[in-house]
């Protein structure tokens, strides 16, 4: 699994999702499923977690490919009790947050519209 290869700067910018109290994690995965930035409780199994992750994102991202639908943007998974919300930053880089309960996803969606461009932009 590789390692974490945290990237200064990415906190401030991931910060702002642990103001939503139902948000539990954030985290970029870039190439090969590496942490690159990361905010709140770390996953159990961090290396594990991120490649699972970059891996169904992909996985869901063939599958839109080869169905003809258009670039896989975003990606939720519903377990009891919580949420891992998926979102595309770049085709090497993804935003993953761990969100507690099932509840309305909008003011997260927000958040994220108003925060990926600062991610893109630092990690460009």
């Amino acid at each position: 699994a590789p390692e974490p290869v945290l990237k200064p700067g990415l906190e401030p910018l991931l910060s702002p999702f642990l103001d939503k109290p139902e948000v539990e994690t954030a985290l970029v995965i870039g190439p090969g499923g590496a942490m690159l930035g990361q905010v709140g409780q770390m996953p159990p199994d961090p290396e594990v977690f991120t490649v699972y992750c970059r891996t169904l994102f992909s996985i869901a991202g063939v599958l839109g490919d080869r169905t003809g639908y258009s670039t896989l943007d975003s990606l939720t998974l519903e377990y009891r009790g919580h949420q891992l919300v998926f979102h595309r930053i770049d085709l090497e880089h993804s935003l993953v947050l761990v969100v507690r309960g099932n509840g309305q996803l909008g003011v997260l969606r927000y958040l994220v519209q108003r925060q990926l461009p600062q991610i893109v932009a630092h990690l460009a």
